[in-house]
């Protein structure tokens, strides 16, 4: 949810009853979120003391078949 759709633009209104509108296309799977992981992946093992290891966690609730592959590809790190 941290790589957002530039502009951050609003999202449609499709149903008015409700105060809040469905924006998940606009946050979710986003179109720098690779590029952040890695990112994230290099700082925390130039973190790391030689000779340990560490393991960090993290959550993919929210999309499908290929997102799921992209985000544990281990080839790409």
């Amino acid at each position: 949810m941290y790589s957002k759709v530039e502009g951050l633009p609003d999202a449609p209104i499709t149903d008015p009853t409700v105060p809040y509108q469905d924006g998940t296309a606009f946050f979710i799977n986003g179109p720098r979120i690779h590029e952040y992981h890695k990112e994230m992946r290099q700082y925390m093992i130039s973190q790391v003391p030689e000779g340990k290891e560490i393991m960090t966690v993290g959550e993919v609730g929210i999309g499908n078949e290929n997102d799921f592959k992209d985000y544990t590809n281990a080839k790409e790190g």
